[in-house]
């Protein structure tokens, strides 16, 4: 009897984890960004899937080179595409349809982080699930940090070696620098540790053969820079360029504060030390989870972005373990103290919830009236036409209009799309304005 009420018990707890998941995701359903990484992996799906891949590289990589400073990759890591790709006869490319990737990847998270985890473990599953920066995922289509998230945890826990590769791979495909991750696994189980190390190293070379023969792409993605124009070496080019430009004082900085913000959920005046704070325990516990956290942390110092908070919800994940087992080892009762803080967390994180729904009408995206006024209007423009606007490929995706990112000299015969709400967005004094509503100017050299 006392069996069966606890496999009950377990049963309603699932079942809470997948409402939860449902109720937060559900406010966003008809909400979308302008963020543009969703459109560049569903764009590269969409030319796996026709066998058109070579066009699309060509594609890009004149687009983005009609920026002075280009923003994104002339192509992702390939991981993301090829599973977008593969469920296309669900989701058939549909922005709102893809998006389920990442509420599915919290669910199954938050089952592996209850299941894995000896103490409190209902708990951390909920302070996961209404986390902020999970549950801020859901404006975008797709994001692969939750998704390569679960096939490392997968990888992580699986018993079967074969399993356990496939899954890591998996994960590696998606987000690269999960390599970083899988390394210190490999390092932490001894057994085996040359074996295992080669078995990643070579499964990786040999989906690499396949992809760059079969798609003309390299598993990891093509990072055009100044320094090198070389799909193998224009990532390691970039990274050393990094080093030598965004390392810094201001960035170590910018880390400590992104790193609690990611914990936090929200910036306050005592980030950095919260983030020091963070970081010095995580040392001081020195277990498997810890160094692989700091690890893959420490590789964003020289990674340049306006934010890494995103980059760190592994992080997150991971962290729920690194703390269980730190409690499993140092022998910690069930103090009272933890029964306060977590529910005094989650209820904390379903306040921020609440006020993210409340300002959910003020996200900017395709979903807006005026945004969908602006695209119909694209899509009956000429062919030949090309466009700059902020988020390029989005537009591209959603008009089938090539598109590109204005930083500099305008390309001939650009047709300048102006967000109003930008302050550095004016239309070019030479241009007549050919469409204009409350959120968007277009204007062309006619």
């Amino acid at each position: 009897m006392r069996g069966v009420k606890k496999e009950s018990v377990i049963y309603l707890r699932y079942a809470i984890l997948f409402i939860l998941v449902i109720v937060s995701f559900l406010p966003f359903s008809n909400v979308i960004s302008w963020g543009s990484d969703y459109a560049g992996y569903i764009l590269q799906a969409k030319a796996i899937q026709s066998f058109s891949t070579q066009e699309f590289i060509d594609t890009q990589s004149f687009l983005i080179n009609l920026s002075e400073n280009p923003k994104y990759p002339v192509y992702t890591p390939i991981g993301m595409p090829l599973l977008i790709s593969i469920s296309s006869f669900l989701t058939n490319f549909d922005l709102y349809s893809v998006r389920i990737f990442i509420p599915i990847s919290v669910f199954l998270i938050s089952l592996i982080i209850y299941k894995k985890n000896k103490r409190y473990s209902f708990f951390y599953s909920l302070i996961f699930i209404l986390h902020p920066t999970i549950i801020g995922q859901y404006k975008d289509a797709v994001l692969t940090e939750s998704t390569a998230t679960l096939f490392f945890l997968l990888g992580l826990f699986s018993k079967h070696d074969k399993f356990r590769l496939i899954f890591y791979v998996l994960s590696v495909l998606i987000r690269p620098t999960f390599l970083i991750f899988v390394i210190c696994d490999i390092i932490f189980e001894k057994k085996n540790l040359l074996k295992n190390l080669l078995s990643i190293i070579l499964s990786l070379l040999v989906v690499n053969f396949l992809t760059k023969n079969i798609l003309n792409m390299n598993f990891y993605g093509f990072y055009e820079t100044r320094q090198s124009d070389s799909e193998t070496f224009g990532i390691f080019a970039l990274l050393i360029n990094n080093i030598e430009t965004i390392l810094n004082f201001e960035k170590i900085l910018f880390f400590f504060n992104e790193f609690a913000r990611l914990f936090i959920g929200f910036t306050t005046s005592i980030n950095l030390l919260v983030g020091i704070f963070i970081i010095c325990f995580l040392i001081f516990i020195r277990n498997k989870y810890s160094f692989m956290i700091i690890a893959f942390s420490m590789f964003h110092l020289i990674w340049d972005s306006p934010s890494l908070v995103r980059y760190f919800i592994p992080v997150f994940a991971i962290s729920f373990f690194a703390f269980d087992e730190f409690l499993q080892n140092k022998k910690f009762k069930n103090y009272i103290i933890f029964k306060i803080i977590f529910p005094l967390i989650i209820i904390l994180n379903f306040l921020q919830f609440n006020n993210s729904i409340d300002v959910l009408e003020n996200q900017t995206g395709p979903h807006q009236l005026e945004s969908k006024e602006m695209l119909a209007f694209v899509k009956k423009t000429k062919n030949e036409n090309i466009f700059s606007f902020h988020s390029p490929r989005t537009l591209r995706l959603l008009t089938n209009k090539k598109s590109y990112w204005l930083d500099g000299d305008i390309y001939k015969d650009t047709v300048i799309i102006c967000y109003l709400k930008e302050s550095d967005c004016k239309v070019n004094e030479n241009y007549k304005v050919i469409f204009k509503n409350n959120l968007y100017v277009i204007s062309d050299n006619e």
